[in-house]
């Protein structure tokens, strides 16, 4: 079997790993938990269909393999990598509470407004404005990489010192 797109392929594989040990680990860590799908609904039904929703979805985005323009298959591709990073800190906390039951103990007694408000600045700092600012970035990159002069075939006859 020839994958489409190594690189996405084992990183979306790596997503749903992550999804999966943070489904594992939360149920650990219950009293803490600070997802507001599971304070809102007390159960972690809403949480895990959401997680099988979005991995369905970047599946099939990933077997169709067809983007409009090169900005969605950056989003997409950005989403993945910010998806890794932003579960892996999620299974790391679990983690620690799980290895910590003073600490999960601590966390069982905040108030759910608090825990909800401190996950969403969470997903603000890791999330929300990395993928804002990477994003401006490649625009920015997008537009002016045509004007740009790339390649070795620039500097042939072109003295080192003046290459810098």
């Amino acid at each position: 079997m020839k994958l489409k797109n190594p690189v996405i392929f084992w990183s979306l594989v790596l997503f749903v790993i992550l999804n999966i040990a943070d489904i594992i680990t939360a149920k650990f860590i219950l009293a803490g938990e600070a997802n507001p799908l599971y304070i809102k609904f007390g159960s972690m039904l809403p949480v895990i269909a959401v997680k099988i929703i979005v991995i369905g979805i970047m599946i099939y985005i990933y077997n169709r393999n067809i983007f409009n323009n090169v900005h969605w298959y950056y989003l997409y591709v950005m989403f993945i990598i910010l998806g890794v990073i932003g579960v892996s800190l999620g299974v790391a906390a679990n983690t620690y509470g799980i290895l910590n039951p003073t600490s999960l103990a601590e966390s069982a007694n905040i108030p759910s407004a608090e825990k909800v408000q401190a996950y969403n600045l969470f997903v603000l700092f890791i999330i929300y404005l990395p993928a804002i600012f990477s994003y401006i970035i490649f625009v920015i990159y997008n537009a002016s990489v045509k004007k740009a002069r790339i390649g070795k075939h620039h500097w042939k006859g072109t003295p080192w010192y003046k290459r810098f």
